[in-house]
């Protein structure tokens, strides 16, 4: 059981947020422009990304990875608002 001197050496964690205001969309003048009103609206991107690492034994851990993004409006018409992925993975240590 990890006390409080060790949970620095046990367990890991990072946060990364982000903010990005609006752009002008890259289809201004296109044929797509014109599909929808809501798509002349421009919105702020944000992302989120965590990782955290697990240290099961002095030469193992576990590592865990989550990214989210918000992008409405940006990318492309047909994209949804928002992707995300996950990912686990376990990680040695020589």
């Amino acid at each position: 059981m990890p006390t409080l001197s060790t949970f620095g050496k046990v367990f890991d964690w990072n946060l990364v947020l982000f903010y990005q205001q609006p752009f002008e969309s890259s289809f201004v003048g296109t044929p797509f422009y014109g599909i929808s009103a809501d798509y002349r609206t421009q919105y702020p991107c944000f992302t989120a990304e965590t990782s955290m690492s697990f240290r099961i034994l002095p030469w193992l851990a576990l590592d865990l990875r989550y990214y989210w993004q918000h992008d409405r409006n940006q990318l492309t018409y047909y994209l949804p608002w928002y992707m995300y992925y996950s990912t686990l993975g376990v990680s040695f240590t020589i």
